[in-house]
């Protein structure tokens, strides 16, 4: 039981992190590459393609 609990205390924040994370990176990519990095942003998604 304790093995899960460890695992969900340390998921968590990861997940938060890589989505936080993730979200910068869209800002970013966008600053530099403009409307065509828009346009494949409504192509795609965020992580798993057809998923995320």
């Amino acid at each position: 039981m304790n093995q899960w609990l460890i695992f969900g205390l340390l998921s968590v924040p990861s997940l938060a992190f890589l989505y936080i994370t993730a979200i910068f990176d869209e800002k970013e990519c966008l600053a530099y590459f403009g409307e065509p990095y828009r346009n494949y942003m409504k192509s795609s998604k965020m992580f798993v393609p057809f998923l995320l």
